[in-house]
Parts: structure tokens; sequence; C-alpha cells
């Protein structure tokens, strides 16, 4: 069976990105995202989200810029593992705060890396969307989502999988 979306999930945006074709899908590169990826279709942008309902999925990208503030010499002192933990710690909340305001139930989380930027990948079972998808990305003093929202069909298909490998950060 398949569902549709409610409308009023589907938000209209300004177009601000740059779009080639490649094939029946089309590569995006998003200046103010600083990050490049495929969509099946041309996207719609306003400032720190980039959103495309195409079929029974919502594709979206979205960012938090978290400016650094000044470090105390403990801090630049910190080790690479204390850096590790923190990214840890704010993928865990986030995958937290995520579960409880979708009202949903994680079904699967696996830590993921692009290139040397970690991640998570997780799966949530949300009751009337489906199937909410996202990877995070702690790149920097950015954080990035990559969702994609619709039926399991969708979420687990080729194009989802085409959708989440594209992603590149880019400066």
């Amino acid at each position: 069976m398949t569902t549709r979306l409610p409308l009023a999930l589907c938000l209209s945006f300004t177009l601000t990105a740059t779009v080639a074709g490649q094939g029946s899908w089309q590569e995006v590169a998003w200046k103010e995202g600083k990050c490049t990826l495929l969509l099946p279709a041309a996207p719609t942008i306003v400032k720190n989200r980039l959103q495309l309902v195409h079929g029974d999925g919502i594709y979206t990208v979205h960012y938090v810029d978290r400016p650094k503030l000044p470090e105390t010499k403990e801090e630049k002192e910190r080790d690479e593992k204390s850096k590790q933990q923190e990214t840890e710690r704010t993928l865990d909340k986030t995958r937290d705060d995520l579960v409880a305001s979708l009202k949903g139930k994680l079904l699967r989380e696996q830590k993921i890396m692009l290139g040397s930027i970690p991640g998570r990948e997780l799966e949530i079972e949300v009751p009337v969307l489906g199937i909410y998808r996202v990877r995070m990305y702690q790149a920097g003093s950015r954080f990035y989502q990559l969702l994609l929202v619709g039926p399991r069909a969708v979420t687990s298909s080729r194009d989802a999988e085409r959708f989440f490998a594209s992603f590149r950060v880019t400066k």
C-alpha cells in the first residue's frame, strides 16, 4: 500500500543552488550549504535547508553552524580523543532528540564516516510518515543532516543509496 505524505510537510522554498543535469538525476552544488549532492529533480532552498518532494519521498539537507567560542589554553590542548568524544555526545543527543520529537522507534543505527568526517546513520519508524532515514555529520563547526522520509520502499531503494552516497562537503 502506498501512502502519500501530508502536504503540510512539503514546505515552499526558493531555489538558490546551481543545478547541472546528470541523466535523470541532477548534481546540486549548494554554495551556501558548502556541499554537493545528487537529486532526482531540482530542489528548493531557503537559508540552511534544501528540500525536494519527489514521488512518495521527501529529500532534505539541513545544516546548523555552531560558532566556535574562544578557547582557553586547556581547551586548545585537548587531545583528539576528547574531540571525538564530544562529537559522539552531539550525535547521541541528536539521535535521542529526533526519536523523541518524532515519537518514533529507532530501528537501526550505524556509525559512519564521510572521508575523515564522523557521522551516524539512523532509521526511525514514525507514525503516519513511514521511515525517517537520516545521516548526520559533524564537519568542523557545521552539523549536517541528510534526510529521506517516506515508505520503506523509498528509503531503502537504490535511489536512496544514490542520494546518501553522493553527498560531499566542499569549501
